[in-house]
């Protein structure tokens, strides 16, 4: 198999929609990324992630048209003959690949996070720097507004510089604004835990805690936006976030607002 491994074509087939494109292009031959898009109804960013993958298989024979190598073809005919003596061969989608490919549908789901991002500071001691928290005042609303700003600034940036097309961008606003969904459960852990009586600066360590728990699932949520959405590689799109999150440590630290 043009001397790939074992391992190597396992790890490349170990994804469901990895199996189905390389199905789809065994039994249909030569396929468009519009054709693929619609058949396996994912994002065009989540098409193009899996089709990075499979670069060792397929061959691009013109512009946006795919089909399978020789390699491809010995793969697929070993893959389906072990799917027929009953191997699982379920298609199925992880949770950040249904996001983007339904991005309208994920928008509100992303609006009410940021919406309740915001209001939460208004009735909670925290002020926002970018994705980081610190004690303050309650009512500091402005913070939060600007972090959020960047926050969208920021990834529109990123996804212009590198990611494809344009249909990435409402999949990058939705997922953006739904990363804060880990954030608002810890808020509310906060509020929960203010309206029992227990003083929030007695528990400190234990609330740092938590928010770094919250705030590494909100930047791999991130992450996924640019690789689901925009099609770009974990190993580019976590650097990406990590660099703000860098960011936002900085400004947190030296109060730049």
């Amino acid at each position: 198999m043009g001397g790939r491994s074992s391992a190597e074509i396992y790890g490349i087939l170990k994804s469901p929609v990895r199996r189905e494109i390389i199905s789809l292009l065994y039994t249909r031959g030569e396929l468009s990324a519009t054709q693929l898009k619609l058949m396996l109804n994912v994002s065009y960013g989540t098409l193009y992630y899996h089709l990075d993958f499979l670069k060792p298989l397929i061959v691009q024979v013109r512009r946006g048209r795919y089909r399978l190598s020789e390699s491809g073809m010995k793969v697929a005919a070993k893959m389906l003959r072990e799917m027929d003596e009953g191997h699982s061969s379920k298609f199925s989608l992880s949770l950040f690949e249904k996001m983007a490919a339904s991005p309208a549908y994920c928008l509100p789901i992303g609006i009410l996070a940021a919406i309740t991002y915001a209001s939460m500071s208004i009735i909670l001691p925290v002020k926002s720097s970018i994705l980081y928290l610190k004690f303050s005042n309650p009512g500091d609303i402005l913070s939060t507004v600007i972090s959020l700003g960047i926050t969208l600034i920021y990834f529109m940036a990123a996804g212009t510089l590198f990611c494809k097309g344009r249909e990435w961008i409402l999949g990058v606003i939705s997922l953006t604004m739904i990363s804060y969904i880990p954030i608002d459960v810890y808020l509310f852990m906060l509020l929960a835990l203010e309206k029992i009586g227990i003083q929030l600066l007695s528990m400190i360590p234990i609330l740092q805690a938590g928010f770094v728990i919250a705030h590494l699932i909100q930047l791999v949520i991130l992450a996924a936006g640019l690789t689901y959405s925009g099609g770009l590689g974990w190993e580019k799109s976590l650097p990406i976030a990590l660099l703000l999150s860098y960011i936002s440590l900085l400004a947190s630290y030296y109060s730049l607002f």
